[in-house]
């Protein structure tokens, strides 16, 4: 039996940037913005390539990005960025793993999305973040800037280790018509006077120029109003989502902590939600999630990892934005790591912990079959697959088996409805091994490691980009390749419409191996 283990040796904790379970290699993702960086009105996509090796640089890192069109998706004049490339401040390094964490948003209310790239490992994982802005030619490195804890005006003290950039979310917390950037930094001390490593997250707000640190605020479990308090390896900041929770048009921000101990429960998980003002995101009201307390479905247990992913999405007829919180770890009966998801309801008054609702895959109505060491809930994507309005919702499972492929992964797709994902479309299981699906499930895959939902024609119907990160490419082992698989009215088409690679024409560079294209963290 595979027992779920995270390596809180720092120095492994931050290189990776991802819990490892014995010999299974996951990391969390969930990349629900819908870009749109040229404005055009029609979705763009974003695909980490967190293995790139740059000139002489392994594991430097690169982000691909491919645009829209009247067609869809398409790799005609997809752009290849990384820290070499021509604008982009500072330089391409060993494991800097630029692009382990992206986020979308309209920092500078032009309307262009521009994209901010974590850099993780830059600076012996201290970590740093970029930010390219859009403009009616898709991202430029004009303006490009470069954030650290050392920036002026940022309240953290950078430290080797850090894991800036680890997680990012971009949503407007003061409702001033910019778009504002949450960074994660997980194995950060900087509010802690006993240097006790459990996290931080940086807001950085938005301006007619650009993103500013000017007024930025450092957040951590215990500092300045947040409950709890900060233990090595909580992992505050692993994972981050911004959206409405409670219908006042400001965003909201949820932290997950997914290795927070709970009474002593270790690596239990914890998701703080913080609350957005006129003057931005506010520890006053926040709240702290866990499994078995105020309502919150589950109990809190040695390594469920609650809060190891999060999304927010509208899944149900009201206007408020719900949360749904992953538990890859989730034993499920006697079945373990088989992985939950914990939805939450949102209300005027904020999150209804006590009308909190989980799936796992023996729940009714869930694709799939339950199996140990899944990771369900490890990688979540949100959009509207069907047009209906509501939000729905893909699950991503990439330690599931398939017959003959151990690991190769699988994505349930689960529908909004009147009630909380409670829709008429039945949701479906999407693995390789799926009807007309190209190519095949092999042992080790991660096949639903990233998710990505994005409209590429502008029709209403959001597609997903499924990353298969570990697949091979001819004798390229780790390659990585993507499925792009469009909706309809009926959902999630289940035969992909493309499969990407980087030997795909006009995709940028080519497929080496260990570049683990479609994947974000992950250390080989």
């Amino acid at each position: 039996m595979i027992m779920r283990r995270l390596l809180l040796v720092l120095a492994v904790v931050l290189l990776a940037v991802v819990p490892v379970v014995g010999d299974q290699r996951v990391a969390h993702a969930a990349a629900d913005a819908r870009p749109d960086f040229d404005g055009d009105q029609r979705g763009d996509l974003v695909v980490p390539v967190t293995g790139e090796a740059i000139g002489g640089a392994a594991k430097a890192g690169a982000v691909h990005v491919f645009y829209g069109s009247s067609g869809g998706l398409v790799t005609a004049g997809s752009q290849l960025w990384s820290q070499d490339s021509p604008g982009v401040r500072d330089s391409a390094e060993t494991n800097d793993r630029f692009g382990a964490a992206t986020a979308a948003g309209d920092f500078d209310g032009d309307g262009f999305d521009d994209l901010a790239i974590g850099a993780p490992g830059e600076l012996s994982n201290t970590g740093a973040v970029n930010v390219l802005y859009g403009t009616a030619d898709g991202l430029t490195s004009l303006r490009n800037q470069l954030f650290w804890q050392n920036t002026p005006d940022i309240g953290g003290d950078p430290s080797q280790l850090d894991g800036f950039g680890t997680a990012l979310a971009a949503g407007d917390f003061d409702f001033d018509g910019d778009d504002d950037l949450a960074i994660g930094a997980p194995v950060d001390a900087s509010l802690d006077a006993g240097g006790t490593r459990g996290g931080t997250v940086t807001v950085l707000y938005g301006t007619g120029a650009g993103l500013s640190a000017t007024g930025s605020r450092v957040f951590a479990q215990g500092a300045g109003g947040l409950a709890g308090g900060p233990e090595l390896g909580d992992l505050f900041g692993f994972a981050l989502a911004a959206g409405d929770l409670d219908g006042d048009s400001r965003a909201d921000l949820a932290i997950g902590a997914p290795q927070e101990g709970v009474g002593s429960a270790s690596h239990a998980g914890a998701v703080t939600v913080l609350y957005g003002t006129h003057a931005g995101l506010a520890a006053t009201g926040t709240q702290l999630l866990v499994q078995g307390l105020d309502g919150v479905k589950g109990l809190s247990e040695r390594d469920d990892e609650f809060g190891v992913a999060l999304t927010i999405g509208l899944f149900d007829a009201r206007r408020f934005g719900d949360l749904v919180i992953g538990a890859r770890g989730e034993a499920v009966g006697s079945v373990p790591n088989a992985g939950a998801i914990v939805v939450i309801p949102g209300s005027v008054a904020g999150l209804v912990p006590g009308a909190s609702v989980m799936f796992t895959q023996r729940s009714t109505g869930v694709a799939g079959r339950l199996q140990a060491n899944t990771s369900f809930g490890a990688a979540l994507g949100r959009g509207d697959f069907n047009g209906d309005g509501r939000h729905d919702l893909a699950i991503g499972a990439p330690n599931a088996d398939m017959p003959g492929a151990a690991n190769s992964g699988a994505v349930v797709t689960m529908y909004g409805g009147d009630t909380l994902l409670g829709g008429a479309i039945p949701g479906v299981q999407l693995t390789q091994n799926t009807s007309n699906v190209v190519d095949q499930a092999e042992p080790f895959d991660a096949f639903g490691e990233y998710l990505f939902a994005v409209d590429g024609n502008g029709d209403g119907l959001d597609g997903l980009f499924v990353g298969v990160p570990f697949e091979d490419v001819g004798a390229i082992t780790d390659a990585g390749a993507g499925h792009v698989f469009g909706g309809s009215a009926l959902g999630l088409i289940s035969s992909s419409t493309a499969l990407w690679t980087q030997d795909t024409p006009s995709v940028g560079d080519s497929a080496q191996q260990a570049d683990f294209f479609g994947g974000a963290g992950i250390l080989d």
